[in-house]
């Protein structure tokens, strides 16, 4: 048998992964966090979840609730909005000459 496998790395920037999980993350309207963590949130830490198969990235912020040492941290669900493909030919093709979008 043989130990060769056909895998390849994707790599993810850290300032891209803090910032999609912010309410403020917008990509010109095509791709949106309508539920996550606050835009003015600070960075903590962040841990890999073998268990889970994810990266955990931990904030604060004073709106958050307070927990004791040693209490799991509540883990907050991030949703993204993504527009649909004809949504984002609209938004990112236009006429140049009067401005108006192409439908």
């Amino acid at each position: 048998m043989s130990n060769k496998r056909r895998i390849v790395r994707v790599g993810v920037s850290f300032p891209l992964l803090l910032n999609m999980v912010r309410t403020d993350f917008d990509t010109r309207g095509i791709v949106q966090c309508i539920r996550g963590v606050p835009p003015d949130a600070a960075y903590v830490s962040s841990y890999i979840s073998q268990v889970e198969d994810c990266v955990y990235l931990v904030f604060y912020h004073p709106g958050f609730a307070e927990i004791s040492e040693g209490e799991e941290i509540p883990r907050v669900n991030v949703v993204h909005q993504i527009k649909s493909v004809e949504e984002q030919y609209a938004l990112t093709h236009t006429d140049g000459a009067q401005g108006i979008r192409v439908r």
